[in-house]
């Protein structure tokens, strides 16, 4: 548990010399932003909590509009595992002989891309109204917490903006092999993963946004619902910092009880 300890401390020194470099970047020259290759850089920190221990998850997203509506970008998550009940059977079958239930390695190189699908008003509602695709693939890396071979994902999230309200939804695929490493579900999951995330949120100030977000996954006979607060603060035009909590509502995982995941993240706009 110290581990974990020592990596979120480090991970919040990071943080704080990102928002104090991304407050010292020059704002962009009005009309000229749209014309220069950017990059959007974001990296998200999860704990997971099961009865049986702890998961740390660090996420790394870059990515950068191609064309007018088109996005092309590469993550990849480094997971530290403290969590003994992650299936030492079947993980020693995954490992080819190596029962190794925890440890701190990689997981697999998403390569990804997402359009613009609708941006408008809905006159019913008088609301903005915005849709969005995403399709990619996963490529293992021979990490401590790879995919058994190259695995498939697809998903849309469709927004409604009312003033100051503002409700998404969002819907995902993993098409799963033999296996991949879900920290939802406290290990290695064999089935192909299905996962909707709605968030709503409020606008209660100019560069603050408090809310609530549902998350719900199921792969085959296994499920995972949780449920907490949300809030997103814009620090700078190109810097944003989020932070969320999710209970368990329910759960029926194949390894162990998972209680809770306290997430932290940060976008940054180049």
């Amino acid at each position: 548990m110290n581990r974990i300890f020592k990596t979120l401390f480090s991970l919040v020194s990071l943080f704080v010399t990102a928002i104090a470099f991304a407050q010292q970047v020059p704002q962009a020259e009005p009309g000229i932003s749209g014309d220069k290759f950017k990059i959007d850089w974001t990296a998200n920190a999860s704990l997971y909590t099961l009865d049986s221990g702890s998961t740390f998850v660090l996420n790394d997203t870059f990515s950068t509009k191609v064309y007018d509506k088109f996005t092309v970008g590469v993550g990849f998550d480094v997971i530290s595992n403290e969590n003994p009940a992650t299936g030492p059977q079947l993980a020693w079958q995954l490992n080819q002989g190596v029962s190794e239930g925890s440890g701190t390695g990689l997981s697999d190189i998403d390569l990804f891309v997402k359009y613009d699908a609708y941006k408008g008003k809905c006159d019913y509602l008088k609301a903005d109204v915005w849709a969005t695709v995403n399709a990619g693939l996963y490529i293992p890396v021979d990490g401590e917490y790879s995919s058994s071979s190259a695995t498939a994902h697809a998903g849309a999230d469709i927004g409604i903006q009312k003033d100051k309200f503002e409700v998404v939804q969002g819907f995902n695929y993993v098409f799963t092999g033999d296996y991949t490493f879900n920290p939802v579900f406290g290990g290695y999951v064999t089935d192909d993963v299905l996962k909707f995330t709605t968030t709503a949120t409020y606008d209660v100030a100019d560069m603050i946004k408090f809310g609530v977000k549902a998350e719900q996954q199921y792969s085959g006979s296994y499920n995972a619902f949780l449920l907490g607060p949300i809030v997103n603060m814009k620090l700078t035009e190109r810097a944003t910092l989020s932070a969320e909590v999710g209970f368990a509502v329910s759960e029926d995982i194949p390894y162990d009880t998972i209680s809770s995941v306290v997430g932290i993240g940060l976008h940054l706009a180049f």
